[in-house]
């Protein structure tokens, strides 16, 4: 995540009824927020789906895929 730039074109990629936008996502990964791991966007699989296209620079279906690891490791 640290190469995101922060231009939250990612955000243009989010469907509304989901919890959090993708940019949300990467300013809580930074911060070390582990809520992040209660959010419905790494579960959902269209958004997962979607994640291979909201970044150019950051392959976020990698970031969803290892934050399902970690959240499920924790029984979350």
């Amino acid at each position: 995540m640290r190469k995101c730039r922060g231009c939250l074109a990612c955000d243009l990629h989010i469907k509304n009824e989901m919890d959090i936008s993708y940019g949300i996502l990467a300013q809580m990964i930074l911060m070390n927020d582990e809520s992040v791991l209660e959010s419905n966007l790494i579960w959902d699989q269209a958004s997962l789906e979607n994640a291979n296209s909201a970044c150019k620079t950051v392959n976020l279906q990698k970031v969803f895929e290892g934050l399902r690891q970690i959240a499920k490791e924790r029984n979350i």
